[in-house]
């Protein structure tokens, strides 16, 4: 039997939730392919013919789907299966129309079960774990299954096959890897705690990969192409001071590429930070948000403080590993003078990379419900926008003060390490927020992320980098 996955855009990463189903089903001697959405990868799609269509679908960009599908059903039969993080939190999206089955949550285990079962049967399975199915006009909704416990039974993610469908992913030389799965916080802004509360009846939520493991699939994908970065892209990589413990040395010896990792800065000692740098950590990811601590504290639900931050900050600059800080700006009820804070803060700890973001109010998630009832946002989901970076979809009482928000949003990242051109430039940032303004936030951020690479790059590489960068990643 036949399986396609379709995704959007292929900007510079593959993604690995379709790799690591892409790997399990070719285990179990499936013909499966990827194509991009649109006319340039139709007619190689109906040459296929697969018998079923996934889709990845994030919040924004599920229209887009959606719209695919519908033509694509009046092109082929095919049974359709929608997962990812918008048909988890919003599984209501299985009454659009063409739309067969949506998958809630870890997608591996499910998907290989329904396709087993509609191979055996040639139809729609009623009842199975992860799964909302749409048949002869009804809706079955089933429970979630346990997660997978032992991660390293899975097989390495099929990198290869996205290589060489989109010969371009050569020329961008870190590897993405996933080492655990899971987060015990409950900030209200992330996804996690929704995801918690889906597996709730469940004992484990936090898994982690053995190091031997992760190193074999880092040699792996260095067989099929040259990798002078690796990015760990758990939510957080130092949880488990025991397992850094062993990895560290074993990664070192093994592997020894330049790595970055995420991690929470109230959780980032000397020691940790010392067994992140012994295994080649030169850039840890970490979550700033904003610069008030109240907001922080109590309506973002991260307990971190303005001086812990500073402090273990300190500690990363000892040992010489860059930071970058994430940032979100037009939080519900945030004004231009909070937006401030935050810049300042970063101002104080100059990171080598700030990059802010706008709180986009996605399904599930406990600020959105917060942002819901103090009308900040009437729970349109429809209207979220996929770039969470151009601009803000909350209410806002006075229009200039989100147009300054917005307009800082763009020179952010060079604010950040030149804060004596803020006078200068907020000048303008009561203008209405414009092309031209995304153009250059856009760029200087781009600028900033090529210069925290480990590596050098070509003028002829980081021209095409530019080029996807603009026109996909960023658009």
């Amino acid at each position: 039997m036949k399986i396609a996955f379709i995704i959007d855009k292929m900007r510079f990463s593959i993604p690995l939730g379709i790799a690591y189903l892409v790997s399990l089903l070719k285990k179990r001697e499936y013909a499966v392919e990827v194509f991009e959405m649109g006319n340039h990868h139709l007619n190689q799609l109906l040459k296929f013919r697969p018998a079923i269509i996934g889709y990845t679908v994030f919040t924004g960009s599920q229209h887009n789907f959606i719209q695919f599908n519908q033509e694509l059903k009046e092109r082929m039969k095919f049974y359709s299966v929608l997962g990812g993080p918008h048909p988890t939190f919003f599984p209501q999206i299985i009454g659009y129309s063409g739309i067969d089955a949506i998958c809630i949550g870890e997608g591996e285990n499910a998907l290989l079960n329904f396709v087993q079962l509609v191979e055996k049967n040639k139809e729609l399975p009623e009842k199975i774990p992860n799964f909302w199915i749409r048949k002869d006009g009804k809706i079955f909704k089933n429970f979630v299954g346990p997660l997978i416990r032992d991660l390293d039974i899975l097989p390495f993610p099929d990198t290869e096959l996205f290589l060489k469908k989109f010969p371009h992913l050569k020329l961008w030389k870190r590897q993405e890897i996933i080492a655990h799965r899971g987060c015990p916080y409950q900030c209200s802004y992330c996804f996690n705690h929704a995801y918690n509360e889906l597996y709730k009846n469940y004992s484990f939520i936090y898994r982690s990969r053995s190091p031997e493991n992760i190193c074999a699939e880092i040699e792996y994908a260095r067989s099929l192409r040259e990798i002078k970065s690796i990015y760990f892209v758990d939510d957080v990589f130092t949880l488990d001071l025991n397992w850094l413990k062993k990895f560290s040395p074993l990664y070192r010896k093994h592997i020894g590429i330049p790595f970055s990792c995420n991690i929470r800065l109230d959780n980032c000692s000397e020691e940790i930070v010392s067994l992140l740098k012994e295994a080649n950590c030169y850039l840890v990811h970490v979550g700033i948000e904003t610069g008030n601590e109240e907001i922080r504290k109590n309506i973002l639900n991260k307990n971190i403080s303005n001086e812990t931050i500073i402090k273990n900050v300190k500690i990363l600059n000892k040992f010489g590993i860059k930071i970058l800080t994430e940032n979100m700006l037009g939080l519900p009820g945030e004004t231009y003078k909070l937006s401030l804070e935050t810049l300042k803060l970063n101002s104080l700890i100059k990171p080598d990379i700030a990059i802010a973001s706008f709180f986009t109010p996605y399904p599930g998630l406990k600020l959105t419900e917060y942002a819901i009832k103090n009308d900040y946002f009437e729970g349109e989901y429809e209207k979220l926008p996929v770039n969470y970076h151009h601009y803000s979809i909350l209410k806002f009482k006075d229009k200039k003060e989100l147009n300054k928000i917005e307009n800082l949003r763009c020179f952010f990242s060079f604010l950040s390490r030149n804060s004596n051109f803020l006078f200068l430039l907020q000048k303008f940032f009561s203008f209405k927020n414009n092309g031209l303004f995304r153009f250059l936030g856009n760029l200087w951020d781009g600028y900033y992320l090529m210069k925290g690479l480990p590596y050098k790059i070509k003028i002829r590489e980081f021209l095409q980098f530019l080029r996807i960068y603009l026109t996909a990643y960023r658009n």
